[in-house]
Parts: C-alpha cells; sequence; structure tokens
C-alpha cells in the first residue's frame, strides 16, 4: 500500500501531472490507470481516457502534431459524415525510405511494365481487367485494359502502387502518425521504334501521391509516446526512489512510466463503438482514410542515378 508520505507527496504534484497530461488526476491514481492500461484491465471509456492523455502528451510536451490531429481524429471519426483528411504531401516526399522505395521496387517495376508491353504478343492487355487507384485527395483514377501502343512508337501512362514506410524511427512524430504508406506512381512514357531494331523509351513525367488508412487491423501496428515521466517531469525527479519503492511494494513496474503504447489488438477493440465518457459527451473511434492533399514529381536520375531513356533490343 501507498503510506502516508506517499500520499502528501501525490497531493503536491497534480497539477504538474494535469500540466503534463491534461487531467486532474493524482499520483496514485495516474499509474494506476497506467498500470491498468498495460494489463488490459480497462473500460471502454477509460481506454479512450489513456489514448487521449497520451495525445495531449505527445502534442504538448513532445510537440508531435501530427500524430495528435490523427489519433484525436480516430477518436471522433465516427460521428462525422465523411471522416477521411487530407495530409501536406510535403511531410512525406523527401523522406529517404520513401525515395528509397521509389528508386528501387517502383523504379525496377515501370521498367518491368515497359519491357512487358514491348514485348507482348499482339492483342494482349494491359491491365488484363480494369482496375481502380487511389488518385491524389482520394479521387478515383480508372485504368481499363488496352492494347499498349509502345510497340508501334507511343505514349503510355504506367501505374504501380506499394507500401512503403516513412521513416526508419518509431520515437518520432511522423511514424506515429502514419508509419507506412500506400505509395503510388504515375508514369508517363513515350516509345521510339529505332531504325536498328528495338526502342528507345522515355520517362516523360513521373508523379507521386500516397494514401493510408489509419486503422487498427493490421498485425503489430502500435503508436508509441515516450512519456518518461521522470525526464520529462523534472519535478519528480528528486522523488523517484520514493516512487517507485512505493510501486515495487504494490506489484507495479516502474515501465509504466515510461511510454505509452496501444497496439491494434487494444485500439480494434474500441472501433466502432459509441462510447459513453461519463460526463455527458460520447466517443466514436472509427477507421478513417488519409488522402495526399497532391501529387509530387520524381526524377529517377537525379534521385537515384537511374536512367530515364531506355534502349530496349528486340526479342
Amino acid at each position: 500500500m501507498w503510506d502516508v508520505a506517499d500520499v502528501m507527496l501525490d497531493g503536491n504534484i497534480t497539477e504538474i501531472i494535469n500540466h503534463a497530461f491534461g487531467t486532474d488526476l493524482s499520483l496514485m491514481d495516474l499509474i494506476k490507470l497506467l498500470y491498468r492500461f498495460q494489463t488490459g484491465q480497462l473500460t471502454d471509456a477509460q481506454m479512450v481516457q489513456v489514448i487521449q492523455m497520451g495525445s495531449y502528451f505527445a502534442r504538448n510536451t513532445l510537440k508531435w502534431t501530427l500524430a495528435a490531429d490523427n489519433l484525436d481524429h480516430w477518436l471522433k471519426a465516427g460521428s462525422l459524415p465523411d471522416p477521411s483528411v487530407f495530409m501536406d504531401h510535403t511531410l512525406i516526399k523527401d523522406q529517404d525510405p520513401v525515395a528509397g522505395t521509389l528508386c528501387d521496387r517502383h523504379y525496377d517495376a515501370i521498367v518491368s511494365g515497359i519491357k512487358n508491353r514491348l514485348l507482348a504478343p499482339p492483342g494482349t492487355k494491359f491491365p488484363t481487367e480494369a482496375t481502380t487507384i487511389t488518385g491524389p485527395l482520394g479521387v478515383d483514377i480508372v485504368v481499363d485494359p488496352a492494347e499498349s501502343p509502345l510497340p508501334d512508337g507511343g505514349e503510355e501512362t504506367l501505374y504501380y502502387d506499394s507500401s512503403s514506410p516513412t521513416t526508419d524511427s518509431h520515437v518520432t512524430d511522423l511514424f506515429n502518425a502514419v508509419n507506412a504508406v500506400n505509395l503510388v506512381s504515375q508514369v508517363r512514357v513515350k516509345s521510339e521504334l529505332l531504325s536498328t531494331g528495338g526502342w528507345q523509351v522515355t520517362i516523360v513525367e513521373w508523379r507521386v501521391w500516397f494514401w493510408d488508412s489509419y486503422d487498427w487491423n493490421k498485425d503489430k501496428q502500435f503508436a508509441s509516446i515516450p512519456i518518461d515521466v521522470f525526464d520529462t517531469l523534472p519535478d519528480l525527479k528528486q522523488y523517484r526512489s520514493t516512487i517507485e519503492d512505493a510501486m515495487k511494494r504494490t506489484s507495479i513496474n516502474p515501465s509504466v512510466l515510461q511510454e505509452i503504447t496501444v497496439y491494434d489488438a487494444q485500439m480494434s477493440k474500441i472501433d466502432g463503438k459509441k462510447i459513453d465518457m461519463g460526463d455527458g459527451t460520447t466517443m466514436q473511434p472509427m477507421a478513417y482514410l488519409i488522402y495526399s492533399d497532391d501529387y509530387w514529381t520524381f526524377d529517377a536520375s537525379t534521385t537515384c542515378g537511374h536512367p530515364t531513356v531506355l534502349t530496349i533490343p528486340p526479342p
């Protein structure tokens, strides 16, 4: 049990906790709440409360505005007629993992698509069936099957869509906002017949955008907010050993004060529910779509050192 000294200390720092987490909790109640969160003993309303506390801390102490915005939006998305949001494409376009995905996976796929079209038997259609691609701002792009004009010398637009990490570090604002996105390439190419046989194919324009599903139904997805209470709340440092000893006496691991990590299994349990918060308000967590607010142009020659003019020999 907590002794009298602990309770007195507890009362002295309630204001500090309120400033950090945006809620009126005593130290003892904060620790118990985080412990019950970590051990899966919370009601739906308490789960929302911890998520709100983590978001408040992320926004006001860590200055993570992207992660906090997306998490806060998820908590109310179910009450909105259109919960989808647009995200600034410039936050994504210059990230190293994104450039790496474009330079490797996307470039290889586009080159392979060019070769497949040039060497395909007459009458072959690309794609084999109508395909819908998510465009910037969520506007659908429909691609119907058609023979490629490239073998006879012409222009065609190729598409490729794949997942890409946004950053290599999980302790960043961007990772906890969107740790991976669906990256879409729209590549316009032009072919010319060579007198010696074969083709010269030029990548005329390469546009890129992204979209993402902000949901909690994918294995091992998580949001991690490092609260590091004793480091971020300096007034508590002098009491660290006293607090940790008190926690150990009640079999609470001090690690609960290090970070708030919310896993997909926890989030999916309240996704789609209408939750009474006990103060007259409700929350309606729900998965939603995030769309790139625009496209950006990509140059494989300057970014990757890859050729954008290709010579393809005849079969």
